[in-house]
């Protein structure tokens, strides 16, 4: 707890709310199955999706690819109770890597070709996604944040409580 005090006064270490270790290994899990996924769909010559609107194929990139880099930063520990820029660019970074070879492996299937086009789309849906699961899972960890009055020991005011 933030500010807490030892019994004999002196400040006591910073605590932090986390995610237990199941969920880190779950998300490990998660990204190495998504990533057979992704490679499987590589795999295929053709992919019978109906063709919508034009950069289809570049939104369907950046949502797989932000997947996979929503997997890779909940892998990650939070730095400091919360998950920090760097976290996001590392996941990010990761799907990208991922996207070069899953392209690097589209390249050698009959039908299909490599496209650089593609991998900025996964770089960019890795970042995107990241990020806003970093926003959303910090938001999440504040709330469960210990506020300043209970690090002092006090207690919380509430609106219409005196004093």
């Amino acid at each position: 707890m933030r500010g807490a005090r030892a019994m004999n006064g002196t400040p006591g270490p910073e605590r932090h709310l986390s995610l237990p270790a199941w969920w880190h290994w779950a998300s490990r899990v998660a990204a190495a199955a998504w990533m057979a996924f992704i490679f499987w769909l590589s795999s295929h010559s053709t992919l019978h999706i109906p063709y919508l609107f034009h950069w289809q194929d570049k939104l369907e990139h950046g949502v797989t690819f932000g997947i996979l880099a929503g997997c890779y930063l909940f892998a990650q520990v939070p730095a400091g109770g919360r998950y920090r820029r760097w976290q996001v660019l590392v996941a990010a970074l990761l799907a990208g890597a991922y996207g070069i070879t899953d392209e690097w492996h589209q390249a050698y299937v009959p039908g299909r070709q490599a496209d650089v086009a593609d991998v900025m789309a996964d770089l960019a849906g890795g970042l995107l996604l990241a990020a806003l699961a970093a926003l959303v899972a910090n938001r999440v960890l504040a709330r469960f944040r210990p506020g300043p009055a209970a690090s002092r020991g006090g207690r919380r005011r509430t609106p219409g409580s005196a004093g």
